[in-house]
């Protein structure tokens, strides 16, 4: 029992940590941060882009405090991250170590909440 205990703390401060990262992304592309606005226009892409990127990283970064949905936001801030990985694979000549810590940080959560995530499932289901 002791040791779920201290599984779940930890998991839990994986989670407020990724929320963090993530509310804090959605908010520099939301005020019009120098990094973010290049970025999409060197992609190309229009502003209305970084809008949904922001969106979904808002989403998911609220997701990951709520428990039963944090497992179903870590799977899609995983795409969000495999997206980015992409990214900086073949447009953005970047490294993509950042973006791979992510996707596993968000793989383990999503793991570890995998009975929440299927609870919820079977709520919609």
């Amino acid at each position: 029992m002791a040791r779920q205990t201290w599984l779940n703390r930890v998991v839990w401060l994986l989670q407020i940590a990724l929320a963090g990262v993530f509310l804090n992304a959605a908010y520099r592309k939301f005020t019009g941060h120098a990094v973010p606005i290049e970025t999409f226009q060197a992609l190309g892409m229009d502003p209305w882009f970084r809008y949904i990127t922001g969106c979904s990283e808002f989403a998911g970064g609220v997701g990951l405090l709520i428990r039963s949905f944090s497992g179903l936001a870590a799977l899609g801030l995983a795409i969000v991250m495999l997206g980015a990985i992409g990214t900086h694979l073949f447009f953005v000549p970047d490294s993509i170590l950042p973006a791979s810590l992510l996707l596993f940080a968000l793989l383990l959560v999503a793991a570890a909440r995998k009975e929440e995530t299927l609870a919820q499932r079977s709520r919609w289901l």
